[in-house]
């Protein structure tokens, strides 16, 4: 399939070929292999925001096929200029790339990304430290990202080579200028293993000096295999148990009027998801509303109840005894990616426990798999992450494409929790943010409705038992279905 931006036709070279978008690479096929997902310059700040460009300047390369372009990016008070270039031959594809500083900038990434696709999931590799090269192997299930002293962790590195083989071909990626690791993008709901400059081990915000200069080079190699070689296959692919689970489908209330509960039923969401907050005014009255409002729509409610210590339990347990939950989610009000309060902790799950007693629980994470994976699920009898598909990268293609990570969330799931439910959802427009209300879950308004139809499908399809989609606002409208609801509208 040629999916090259309008205006950018592909590069080609013997039997090489890359879909170019924008200023970045989309895909890199030889014949019909994919060998990359996407090539790609990136800047990050202090915050791990990722910059877009003041102003893009291309020009011709001199030689070959490719192109290149100089662009500036605003990093706090100052300026940083940067030159580009891409070649294709029919062996390698060349980037290169300078950065220099009109003062002293604060960043926490400027150079390559290079991302590979799923495909290689499973596939032994090796890579290249100091004292020589590192078996290794991608792992099947989405590997986990722990913490370190610094921060995340890299699943794999710091390397200055990294390779594989495929059919009759060895693949080699080279690294000069910095140090490069990898990490599993499935954490975050995308669809690649992404390899990336400056190690994380190192303090951030790093430092770029007036008249410093930074130049990076990848170099993609493909070499024919040796006659003879013995071929390492890939690990199978990991089956998803076989379940005659059927997924519950909710939404998630804030406003809605009766009319469009009504309408959510039509779509068949069989339940609603009422968020309760200890710092949202008369949440207490709040949450006894939407209950009394899915109540007189026939729809089923599951609760997520985030907690502190002034959780009032007794006031929880009367109003759940007017109308019992199907689940109530328990997650930490003070929650922090990165921190302890970043997952449901086995002292809260026991306080939840005694207190509402027979009610059945969830617990996970307001975030993404990364965070659960980095905790143990054992005291969890249902698992819950939310999945945000712009984590990365926004663009329609891009966000596409993360539909192919779902089936190996779930398996991971179910590898880290064996006999643990599932309850994910919602589906986000964006990571939630510290300065956010509390409670809040962003709108998925601006995201392609393929995307929102073909990650529910996935996730049905293997056998999730609940699925928050997203927020009734999202699926209906002034007592109608909106394109997302249409999209998801069960038979």
């Amino acid at each position: 399939m040629n999916r090259h931006a309008a205006g950018h036709p592909p590069l080609r070279a013997g039997s090489a070929r890359a879909d170019r978008d924008g200023a970045d690479l989309r895909q890199v096929f030889w014949g019909d292999e994919e060998v990359l997902r996407r090539l790609y310059f990136a800047v990050r700040d202090p915050n791990w925001a990722t910059l877009v460009p003041e102003s893009v300047t291309p020009f011709p390369v001199e030689q070959g096929v490719g192109f290149g372009w100089h662009a500036s990016f605003k990093l706090g008070t100052g300026e940083v200029w940067v030159r580009v270039e891409i070649k294709l031959d029919d062996e390698s594809l060349i980037g290169s790339m300078e950065a220099i500083a009109d003062s002293e900038v604060a960043y926490n990434r400027i150079g390559w990304c290079v991302l590979l696709p799923l495909s290689l999931a499973g596939t032994p590799v090796t890579f290249r430290i100091a004292d020589g090269d590192v078996p290794e192997r991608l792992s099947r299930l989405v590997a986990p990202q722990p913490l370190g002293p610094t921060g995340p962790q890299a699943a794999l590195g710091p390397f200055s080579e990294f390779a594989w083989g495929s059919g009759d071909a060895i693949y080699r990626l080279s690294f000069t200028g910095d140090l490069f690791e990898l990490e599993d993008q499935r954490n975050w709901t995308d669809a690649s293993f992404k390899i990336y400059s400056t190690p994380l081990a190192l303090p951030r915000p790093l430092k770029l000096r007036p008249g410093e200069v930074l130049r990076q080079t990848v170099t993609l190699q493909r070499e024919a295999r040796n006659e003879g070689a013995v071929q390492v296959e890939a690990t199978p692919r990991v089956a998803s148990p076989t379940t005659d689970n059927r997924t519950r489908l909710s939404a998630l209330l804030h406003t809605a009027s009766d009319t469009d509960l009504g309408v959510l039923v039509s779509l068949g969401i069989e339940a609603v998801r009422i968020e309760m907050h200890p710092a949202e005014p008369t949440s207490l009255e709040r949450t006894a509303h939407r209950i009394s409002q899915a109540c007189r729509a026939n729809l089923g409610y599951e609760l997520t109840l985030w907690c502190d210590s002034n959780t009032p339990w007794s006031a929880v347990r009367s109003l759940l005894a007017l109308h019992r939950p199907e689940l109530v989610v328990i997650l930490p009000a003070d929650a922090r990616s990165g921190a302890t309060s970043e997952c449901t902790g086995p002292a809260l799950a026991k306080i939840a426990a005694q207190e509402l007693g027979e009610v059945p629980l969830a617990g996970g994470t307001p975030f993404n798999l990364c965070e659960l994976q980095r905790h143990d699920l054992a005291h969890l009898a249902s698992l819950t992450c939310t999945l945000t598909p712009t984590v990365h990268a926004t663009d329609p293609l891009s966000v596409l494409e993360t539909t192919e990570a779902l089936p190996d969330i779930v398996r991971t799931l179910r590898a880290r929790a064996p006999g643990a439910a599932l309850a994910l959802g919602p589906f986000q427009g964006r990571e939630r943010r510290p300065d956010d209300p509390p409670g809040l879950r962003p709108s998925i308004a601006g995201l392609p409705k393929k995307w929102l139809a073909a990650s529910v499908e996935a996730l049905i399809a293997n056998g999730v038992e609940r699925l928050c989609i997203a927020g009734v606002g999202d699926l209906v409208r002034d007592g109608a279905p909106t394109q997302y609801g249409s999209a998801v509208k069960r038979p």
